[in-house]
């Protein structure tokens, strides 16, 4: 899971074949303030597919 707000490791994860999955919102609670979660996923299917190019 990443932050909604870190643009640079969701564009990292996407590159790298992760599909964003969800968001899960108000998820953390941090400083006061309460944080979107995105969840990414690649399934062994997937990762081995990729893996094998």
């Amino acid at each position: 899971m990443v932050w909604a707000t870190n643009t640079k490791n969701l564009h990292l994860y996407t590159k790298l074949g992760f599909k964003k999955e969800g968001v899960l919102k108000d998820e953390y609670f941090w400083k006061g303030k309460y944080h979107d979660m995105v969840r990414m996923r690649m399934t062994a299917k997937e990762f081995r597919h990729k893996m094998s190019i």
